[in-house]
């Protein structure tokens, strides 16, 4: 899995992104075989995600990879979950007995 970052976009003089230029960095990044991009509500102000689907909206094969990436960190943070509820709970036996 090779990543995009998307906490610091391109932007503007007055701070407002770039969208011409995200989008042929998401193009490059593409090109280059990158398969994940990383972004979430909290980064550029809360700006960040609509820019990511904005310049993502041509690439077809970009929105799916955002998908299923997404959906894969859902299930591996349950997973993760479940794992470590089921440690701490083996841990807890253990310090009873």
């Amino acid at each position: 899995m090779l990543g995009f970052g998307a906490m610091r976009l391109p932007t503007d003089k007055n701070g407002v992104i770039d969208d011409a230029l995200n989008k042929k960095m998401v193009q490059r990044a593409i090109d280059a075989g990158i398969n994940y991009f990383d972004t979430a509500y909290m980064y550029m102000g809360g700006k960040s995600e609509k820019a990511m689907g904005r310049a993502a909206y041509e690439f077809k094969n970009a929105k799916e990879t955002l998908k299923k990436e997404a959906q894969e960190l859902t299930e591996n943070a349950q997973k993760a979950a479940e794992s470590e509820a089921k440690n701490e709970q083996t841990e807890s036996q253990t310090e009873v007995s």
